[in-house]
C-alpha cells in the first residue's frame, strides 16, 4: 500500500552498508546480468568470476612472465587455477601496511592497472575482478611460490583469515592484521616445482548463497575459452583437468575424466584452420598483423601520486585471421585482451567495414565480376562462408559490462577500421595473392548477386500477394531462394534433426521447419478442422508454405517448390510420416497432385568398404537392404563396416548431406496418388474412423503402414 501523501521522511529512514554488503546484495554490479535459466542451466555470473581468475595468470603470460598456466575443475564445482609466473607480491605495501597478497585480493578497487598509458597487456583494469570474488567464495584459497617458500592466507566472503581444516565447511576465524601471511619452505616435491618454481596457485569455493541462481558454472564454456586464449598467446601452454566431463567405459566400468593440453604456437592462423566448418576455397588461412594508433582520453598517474586524465596515443595491437569457405554460414570470433568478446562490438564492425570497403573498391575494377546495375556486396554478403578471428589488445579496454562480452567505442571502431583497411588492400595487390582473391571475389559477388535477385522476387511476390498470409514462424530457418520453384522446405522431426540438417544444407534453397511430437491426425472426423488448425505444428506448416490452406490453398503462391519430410527410419518415425501424409491430403492437396511432395528414405545402416586406399560407403533402409549389400560384398571378398545409424540428429554432416541434401544422391520417395479412390482408402485403412478395417488389414497384410501410403 502506497504511503500517504506528505508522509514523514527523515535520515532515519536510510540504510548504509559497506562495499562488500553491497556487491553480495546487488551481483549484477559486479557480474553483469545473470542469464542462466531452465533452457540452458549454467550461471553467467559464475562464469565470470572464475574467468577473472585465470585471466589474472593469463596476465603474466601477456607480459612475458608466465608460460605454462594449470587449470583444475573439481567435482563439486570448486577449481583450482596454478601459473608460473612471478607470484603475487608479498612484501609489506609501505603506503597501507597491507602484504602483497592482502592487497591484490583482499581490497576492491586495487591494481597495478589503473594507469592504462604505459600500454601494457592486460585482461583486466578495474581492481575488482579478483578480490570481487574473494567476496563471492565460502572459500579462497592462494598460495605464492617466491624464493624458495610459500607463502598462504585464505579469505572467505571477502574476509582474511585461516581455516582449521580443509574444505569449505572447515571452521574459520578472522584476523585483523592486514600483513599476515603464513610463511614456509615450499612443500612441493622436485617433480611439482619443475617448471612451476615461481607461481600463484589460488583455490576457490564459491558461496552458493552469493548468486541469485541455484546453477553451476558451463564447465564446457570454460574448457573452450581456454582453448581460445592458448590460439591467441602462442606461448603460453594451458593444462585443463575437468572431473566434471567424464566418459565410462561400458565394458570396464574404467572413469576416465578430460584432461588436455592447449598449445598453439602459430596462434590465430591454428585457430582459424580448427574452426572452419567448411572446405577452404583459398590456399592457406589469411593472417593480418598491425598495430592500430588510438588518441584518447586517458587517467595518466603524477609525480603527486594522483591521477589525471590527459590524451594519449596507445598502439593497438591486432591480429585479424581470415579463410572463406564453399559453405553459406559465418564463423565468428573476436578477443579483447584475450577475453572472449562473444557479443563482439567496435573492433568486429571495424574490421567488417575495412573489408567490405578494400575488398570492393577491387571487385568494382574487375572485369566481367559485377554487371551494370550490380549492388556491390555488402556486409552479410562477405559473411557467407567466412571464418574470422579477429584479436585486439588495448589497455583501459571499453567493454560494456564486468563480464566482459562486448566493447563499445567509435574512436577504437575508426582506428581499427583505418588500419586493417590498408593491410587489406596489400594483401590484395600481392601477385602471390590473386588466385585467392579471384576465388573470394567469385564467392562474394555470387552471393551478392544471389541476394540481389531473391530481394527482387520477393519484392513481386509481396506485391501479389498482398502479404495475406501470416508472419513467418520462428521455427523456420529459411533459405535465400524461398518464394521460387527452386526452394524447398524440409520438414523435420523435431530440433535435433533439424539443426544436424543446418549443418549440412544448402542454405539457398534449403529451409528448415522443425516439428514436436505426433502429428494431429487431420483425416477422419475423430479431430475438428478447428482443433487441427489449433495445433501448433499446423500452424507453423501453414506459415511457412504461405499459400493458405483447404479450400483456400493456392499452390502458385506457395514458398517452396518442393516438399520433403525428413523422419527417423523407426516406428516413431513412419508415425510422423503418416500424420504429414494425412495432413498434407487434407490441408494441401495439390502439392501431392502436382508430386511436389517426398519423403526422405533415412538409412538405418552404413556400410563402409575398403580396398586398399579406396573406400566407399553404401547405406541401407532396412535389415533386408543391409543384407543385400553384405551378401555382395562377401561374395566379391571386399572387406567392410557396417554402422548402424541412430536418427536424423545423431547422423554426420557428410551422411546427412549425401541421403537427405544433394539432389544427385540423396534417397527419397515422391509421394503421390494417380487413383483418388485408392489414396482414400489408403487413409482409411491406416488412420480412418474404422478400426475394424485397420484391424482386418494388420491381421491378414505384411505391408507396413507407411508403405502403403506411399
Amino acid at each position: 500500500m502506497a504511503e500517504a501523501k506528505g508522509a514523514a521522511y527523515s535520515a532515519n529512514d536510510m540504510d548504509e552498508v559497506d562495499d562488500k554488503a553491497h556487491y553480495r546484495m546487488r551481483p549484477n554490479l559486479v557480474w553483469g546480468g545473470e542469464l542462466g535459466s531452465p533452457e540452458r542451466p549454467f550461471s553467467t555470473m559464475q562464469r565470470t568470476a572464475l574467468r577473472e581468475i585465470y585471466e589474472n595468470s593469463v596476465d603474466e603470460a601477456l607480459q612475458g612472465h608466465a608460460d605454462k598456466i594449470s587449470v583444475h575443475l573439481f567435482e563439486d564445482h570448486s577449481f583450482e587455477v596454478i601459473d608460473n609466473g612471478r607470484g603475487l607480491p608479498t612484501d609489506i605495501n609501505r603506503k597501507t601496511g597491507k602484504s602483497g597478497i592482502y592487497q591484490a585480493l583482499g581490497t576492491l578497487r586495487s591494481g597495478r592497472n589503473f594507469d592504462s598509458s604505459d600500454g601494457k597487456k592486460s585482461t583486466g583494469t578495474n581492481g575488482l575482478g579478483a578480490s570481487a570474488v574473494t567476496i563471492f567464495s565460502k572459500r579462497f584459497d592462494v598460495t605464492v611460490y617466491r624464493g624458495g617458500k610459500q607463502y598462504e592466507l585464505s579469505f572467505s566472503q571477502g574476509e582474511a583469515g585461516t581455516f582449521d581444516g580443509p574444505g569449505p565447511d572447515a571452521g574459520f576465524e578472522r584476523i585483523t592484521d592486514v600483513s599476515y601471511m603464513k610463511v614456509s619452505k615450499d612443500a612441493r616435491s622436485k617433480e611439482e616445482r619443475a617448471g612451476w618454481e615461481t607461481g600463484t596457485k589460488i583455490r576457490v569455493w564459491f558461496d552458493p548463497e552469493a548468486f541469485p541462481t541455484q546453477y553451476h558454472y558451463d564447465d564446457a564454456e570454460i574448457v573452450e575459452r581456454l582453448k581460445g586464449t592458448a590460439f591467441l598467446v602462442p606461448n603460453l601452454k594451458i593444462f585443463v583437468t575437468n572431473e566434471l566431463s567424464k566418459i565410462t567405459d561400458e565394458q570396464t566400468g574404467e572413469v576416465t575424466i578430460q584432461k588436455e593440453v592447449f598449445d598453439f604456437p602459430n596462434g590465430l592462423g591454428d585457430m582459424v584452420t580448427a574452426f572452419q566448418p567448411d572446405q577452404p576455397i583459398v590456399s592457406t588461412p589469411v593472417v593480418l598483423n598491425g598495430s592500430a594508433k588510438l588518441i584518447t582520453r586517458t587517467p595518466v598517474k603524477q609525480d603527486d601520486g594522483n591521477f589525471k586524465n590527459m590524451d594519449v596515443e596507445k598502439d593497438v595491437p591486432y591480429t585479424v585471421a581470415f579463410s572463406f569457405g564453399g559453405g553459406y554460414e559465418s564463423n565468428i570470433h573476436t578477443f579483447v585482451n584475450t577475453v572472449n568478446t562473444r557479443s563482439h562490438g567496435s573492433h568486429l564492425t571495424g574490421v567488417q567495414n575495412a573489408m567490405v570497403s578494400a575488398f570492393n573498391e577491387r571487385f568494382d575494377s574487375m572485369r566481367g565480376l559485377l554487371a551494370k546495375g550490380d549492388d556491390l556486396p555488402k556486409v552479410d554478403d562477405y559473411l557467407e562462408g567466412l571464418t574470422l578471428v579477429v584479436s585486439i589488445y588495448l589497455s583501459s579496454a571499453p567493454f560494456t559490462s564486468q563480464s566482459k562480452e562486448a566493447i563499445s567505442s567509435r574512436p577504437v571502431q575508426k582506428a581499427i577500421q583505418d588500419a586493417v583497411a590498408e593491410d587489406f588492400r596489400t594483401w590484395i595487390k600481392a601477385p602471390a595473392n590473386q588466385n585467392d582473391l579471384k576465388a573470394i571475389a567469385a564467392k562474394v559477388t555470387t552471393a551478392a548477386k544471389n541476394r540481389q535477385q531473391v530481394q527482387n522476387q520477393r519484392d513481386l511476390q509481396r506485391q501479389k500477394n498482398e502479404l495475406k498470409q501470416s508472419s513467418l514462424p520462428e521455427s523456420l530457418i529459411d533459405c535465400e531462394l524461398s518464394g521460387t520453384d527452386a526452394a524447398e522446405l524440409y520438414i523435420c522431426e523435431g530440433d535435433s534433426a533439424k539443426t544436424s540438417l543446418k549443418a549440412a544444407r544448402d542454405g539457398r534453397v534449403n529451409a528448415l521447419l522443425g516439428v514436436r511430437g505426433k502429428i494431429i491426425n487431420a483425416y477422419g472426423s475423430k479431430n475438428k478442422m478447428s482443433d487441427v488448425l489449433k495445433s501448433k505444428p499446423v500452424q507453423e506448416i501453414i506459415k511457412s508454405l504461405g499459400a493458405g490452406s483447404g479450400s483456400d490453398f493456392d499452390i502458385n503462391q506457395v514458398r517452396y517448390g518442393k516438399v520433403f519430410f525428413a523422419v527417423d527410419a523407426d516406428v516413431d518415425g513412419n508415425a510422423i510420416a503418416v500424420g504429414l501424409y494425412a495432413l498434407f491430403w487434407v490441408l494441401f492437396r495439390p502439392m501431392v497432385e502436382e508430386g511436389r511432395l517426398y519423403k526422405i528414405e533415412t538409412p538405418l545402416f552404413s556400410i563402409l568398404t575398403s580396398q586398399g586406399k579406396k573406400s566407399t560407403k553404401h547405406y541401407a533402409r532396412n535389415d533386408a537392404e543391409r543384407d543385400v549389400v553384405t551378401a555382395k560384398l562377401d561374395k566379391q571378398g571386399i572387406k567392410y563396416r557396417v554402422s548402424r545409424l541412430k536418427g536424423l540428429g545423431e547422423m554426420k554432416d557428410d551422411d546427412l548431406e549425401e541421403t537427405a541434401i544433394n539432389p544427385q544422391t540423396r534417397i527419397i520417395t515422391q509421394i503421390t496418388s494417380k487413383d483418388l479412390e485408392a489414396a482414400k482408402h489408403a487413409l482409411d485403412v491406416a488412420i480412418g474412423d474404422d478400426v475394424s478395417i485397420r484391424k482386418t488389414w494388420i491381421e491378414t497384410s505384411e505391408v507396413d503402414e507407411e508403405e502403403i501410403l506411399s
